[in-house]
C-alpha cells in the first residue's frame, strides 16, 4: 500500500481498508532506499563512462527520484509554495493547496529548487558524499512520516489523515525511529563530517517545519509532508555540496 500510494513502482493491488493501513507508513522509507540505491549505482556507473558530461551525470540523479516517486512530493512542495506566497488567511491557504491549478510562485520555486539541486550535486565528487546524499532519500521519508504522526493535523480528512488515523501509531513510530537511527549510522559511517552536518541541518528543519505548519496551516497535510520531504532532500544536497567545496 505504501509503494502503491507513494511511488510508481508496480506492486500488487491491495484493498483500501483501514486494517491494511496499520503498518503502511513503516514501509514508506523503503521507497527512499530504492531511490538512493539507484543513485549510488548510477554514480559508480557514470564514473566509468569517460565521455559522459557533468550535466548528464547530475541530470540522471535528479531524474531518478522523480521517476520513482511520480513527483508526488514535489507536487506538495509546489502547492505549499503557492499557499505561503498568497499571504491569505489559513482557510484560504488550505483551499489553495487543494486546488489542482498551478500558480506562478509554484513554478518559480520549483525552478529554483532544481537549479539549487543541480548546483549542489555538481559539487559532490566522492563516494562518501554521494552515499550521504543518497541516504537522504530515506531520511526525507522517515522525517516526513514522523511529522505526519507527531505534528497536529490541519484537517480531519484526506489521504494522509486516512493513513495516520488508521496507523498502529506506537509500532509505526518505533519502526520509524529505528530506521532513523540506522540511516544516521549509515550517513556517519560514510562520512562523519558530512553525515553529522546533514543530520544537524535536518533536525533544525524539523523544528522550523513544526512552527511553520502550525502557524500557517494549523498542522500537517499531505502537501506539507511532501514539502518537508522535498526540502530535506534539497538541504541534504546543499550541505554535502557546500562542505565538498570547502573541503
Amino acid at each position: 500500500m505504501a509503494f502503491a500510494m507513494y511511488s510508481k513502482l508496480p506492486v500488487p493491488r491491495v484493498a483500501w481498508k483501514k486494517e491494511n493501513m496499520k503498518y503502511a507508513l513503516c514501509f514508506f522509507p523503503l521507497i527512499g532506499l530504492i531511490i538512493g540505491t539507484l543513485c549510488m549505482g548510477w554514480y559508480f556507473l557514470s564514473a566509468s563512462l569517460d565521455k559522459l558530461t557533468e550535466v548528464t551525470r547530475v541530470g540522471v540523479i535528479i531524474l531518478i527520484p522523480l521517476v520513482i516517486s511520480g513527483g508526488i512530493h514535489i507536487d506538495g512542495y509546489m502547492d505549499v509554495m503557492d499557499a505561503l506566497h498568497s499571504w491569505a488567511d489559513r482557510k484560504k491557504k488550505l483551499e489553495i493547496m487543494k486546488d489542482p491549478h498551478v500558480g506562478a510562485f509554484a513554478v518559480i520555486h520549483v525552478i529554483l529548487y532544481y537549479l539549487l539541486m543541480l548546483i549542489a550535486l555538481s559539487q559532490i565528487n566522492t563516494p562518501g558524499g554521494m552515499c550521504v546524499f543518497s541516504a537522504g532519500f530515506c531520511l526525507s521519508r522517515i522525517l516526513s512520516a514522523i511529522s505526519a504522526l507527531t505534528f497536529p493535523a490541519a484537517k480531519k480528512e484526506g489521504t494522509l489523515y486516512e493513513f495516520t488515523s488508521a496507523s498502529s501509531t506506537g509500532v509505526v513510530r518505533f519502526t520509524l525511529i529505528m530506521q532513523l537511527l540506522i540511516c544516521a549510522v549509515v550517513m556517519l559511517c560514510a562520512n562523519v563530517i558530512l553525515g553529522g552536518a546533514v543530520l544537524v541541518a535536518n533536525i533544525g528543519l524539523m523544528v522550523f517545519a513544526y512552527y511553520l505548519f502550525v502557524k500557517e496551516f494549523g498542522g500537517v497535510t499531505g502537501d506539507t509532508c511532501g514539502f518537508l520531504s522535498s526540502l530535506v532532500e534539497l538541504i541534504t544536497a546543499l550541505v554535502v555540496g557546500l562542505l565538498s567545496v570547502v573541503g
